[in-house]
């Protein structure tokens, strides 16, 4: 039950579930269930002591002096479990202390500077001490909770783990992985379903269940998020490297490098196949359950991406391709299901076709990597780049709702943006912002130390957060802060703007 209280120089009001506007027979069925209070008038109101009249274009104008709105304040997670917000809608984000407007389909930050220039991001490290073997880091993922899953395994050791941190860091579960073969892929959807990908495996163990597969075949399980044990698991029927995406509903996708794209249910239930022709470098899925893959041909020369409907029926598809050679590519989607390509290339990237014309960016002396936007239509709508000395650089890209575009990466020499060099005595790992609300601006890098500079892996929670994992064998370096390199251990770097 919702008040209004008269006070001596305001009227406050308690703005939840109260409507004003013009009555309806909706907002009469409302007022007799007595669970809410709602004030339906076609006439503008003024809040206050004042014998002013509203403003003509406000149906509600609040006046005071001394005092100010308090609209409902809960932490970020509590926001994103609003079951349909209304456009418009606000709240006061208590966890990342700004308010937050419900704008086009994901919560907006009005706080953000988004300027380009330095960024002003911090960075921390969750430090994970083992007493056994050199941890080496496959994959991370985060939840809608801000639960952070690292996917690990030990160097010349059939065995690799899963571990589940809380947002502060804290080691919550951990399930060791029993096998021979690779572990390839993890991840997480917002509701917590979590899948994990292994590649040419027998005799597998994970935790307490026992597969004992007789032939070397890829594998696909979901783990229960309170503990880690296994719900379902699927033994391929074949051998291929398989990349996942994972929707919010369960339901799930993987990408192979034999060209093949897999359906599941929630229940990992293989549901149907794709045969997309090149080996799919990267998958991911878009908020209508869209299957979206990036693909490199054989001789390096190009990357296709291409679309297909949750049924496999083709959508569309467009290319990139480099005169010299494309290395690898990566995709990330946003909220407004707008697609992003990563692409490390040799010398320019180009798009278009030799009857039209090419369009050619990134111009280098040596290597770049490009960052294609496209909209729904896989239409190119801007592109940017930035240089660096590596044929073998390693990086992946994510989004954050506020539209933020991650890109977390390694170096052993140096990256050039915007002019600016980047060196690796400044710190071998990296994690880059753009804004992908506009023109792919620059936001700025962070650089910390990691001996290891490949295996680059990154993960979002909404509100500027940003998740890599780095294998600190002979140390890891965040700011001041050093991980001892006498012990075996992974690190996860957090970085948060707040």
């Amino acid at each position: 039950m919702y008040t209004f209280k008269h006070c001596s120089t305001i009227l406050i009001l308690f703005i939840a579930n109260i409507l004003v506007g013009q009555n309806t027979t909706a907002d009469s069925d409302k007022k007799s269930t007595g669970q809410d209070m709602y004030t339906s008038s076609n006439i503008p109101l003024i809040v206050g002591d004042s014998d002013l009249q509203p403003h003509p274009s406000a149906q509600l104008e609040v006046q005071s002096n001394n005092k100010g709105l308090l609209i409902p304040r809960m932490d970020f997670c509590d926001i994103l479990h609003i079951s349909n917000p209304a456009e418009g809608l606000m709240i006061y984000d208590t966890e990342f202390h700004c308010l937050r407007i419900y704008i086009n389909g994901h919560w907006d930050c009005l706080y953000q500077n988004r300027n380009h220039g330095e960024d002003t991001g911090n960075l921390t490290a969750w430090p994970h001490v083992m007493n056994y073997g050199e941890d080496y880091h496959i994959g991370i993922s985060v939840d809608g909770y801000g639960n952070v899953y690292a996917l690990s395994e030990l160097l010349d050791n059939d065995l690799d783990f899963v571990r589940k941190y809380s947002k502060k860091g804290e080691l919550i579960w951990e399930i060791e992985i029993k096998m021979s073969g690779y572990m390839v892929d993890i991840e997480v959807n917002e509701q917590g379903n979590i899948i994990i990908v292994g590649y040419k495996s027998y005799g597998i163990e994970i935790g307490s269940f026992v597969a004992t597969p007789n032939q070397s075949k890829s594998w696909v399980a979901t783990l229960n998020p309170d503990n880690g044990s296994v719900i379902q698991f699927n033994l391929l029927d074949d051998d291929a490297l398989y990349v996942a995406a994972l929707r919010e509903d369960g339901e799930f996708y993987l990408g192979g490098n034999n060209g093949l794209i897999k359906i599941f249910d929630s229940n990992a239930t293989l549901l149907s196949i794709i045969d997309n022709e090149d080996p799919i470098a990267d998958i991911q899925t878009d908020f209508l359950g869209n299957i979206i893959v990036s693909s490199t041909a054989a001789d390096k020369s190009n990357v296709n991406i291409t679309k297909y409907d949750e049924e496999g029926v083709f959508i569309a598809a467009n290319n990139i391709g480099s005169l010299d050679e494309i290395r690898s590519s990566h995709i990330a989607k946003d909220i407004n299901n707008e697609v992003y390509l990563l692409v490390v290339y040799k010398t320019s990237f180009r798009y278009g076709n030799p009857n039209a014309g090419y369009s050619t960016f990134g111009f280098t002396d040596n290597y770049g990597v490009g960052i294609i936007k496209f909209d729904q239509s896989l239409s190119i709508t801007s592109t940017t780049s930035f240089e660096h000395d590596e044929k073998y650089i390693s990086l992946e890209m994510d989004l954050d709702h506020d539209k933020i575009l991650f890109i977390a990466g390694g170096t052993e020499s140096s990256i050039k943006v915007d002019e600016k060099t980047y060196n690796s005595s400044q710190g071998r790992r990296f994690i880059m912002k753009y804004d992908a609300s506009a023109s792919l601006n620059f936001l700025g890098v962070k650089q910390f130390f990691s001996y290891y500079t490949n295996q680059n892996f990154i993960d979002v929670y909404p509100g500027d957060q940003a998740y890599t994992i780095a294998t600190p064998i002979k140390g890891v370096k965040v700011g001041n802060a050093l991980i001892d390199e006498t012990k075996s251990r992974h690190a996860i770097v957090k970085y948060y703007n707040k």
